[in-house]
């Protein structure tokens, strides 16, 4: 039961950036022509979307602190059902090692 605390609140929020032309959010390619790009925006903006913390899940409701009686939630699945509806995003079966293999194609690809 380590790390556990039942007062622990779980505030889940999502931030956005929403671009037309140009993210200021780096992925890929190279780092200096982004930053170059980035200090070149005059205007950049950044949503932040916050989820009621009544509606957030709490850490007494996991499995290991919930009381008897009371059906356990999984907290991590929780979390990550309600950022997608408050980012509106969908969740992948990537992981971060896709993410590497993905660069190192790009990387290779893009030296010729």
């Amino acid at each position: 039961m380590a790390n556990l605390d039942e007062k622990a609140r779980v505030y889940v929020m999502a931030l956005k950036y929403p671009a037309q032309a140009f993210s200021p959010v780096y992925s890929l390619g190279n780092q200096f022509v982004h930053l170059f790009g980035v200090c070149m925006q005059v205007y950049n903006s950044l949503v932040v979307r916050m989820l009621d913390p009544e509606e957030c899940p709490r850490m007494k409701d996991a499995p290991a602190l919930c009381d008897e009686g009371k059906e356990p939630v999984d907290v991590d699945d929780a979390v990550a059902d309600r950022l997608m509806q408050l980012s509106r995003l969908r969740m992948t079966k990537l992981t971060a090692m896709d993410k590497r293999d993905f660069l190192a194609f790009y990387h290779k690809r893009a030296k010729g």
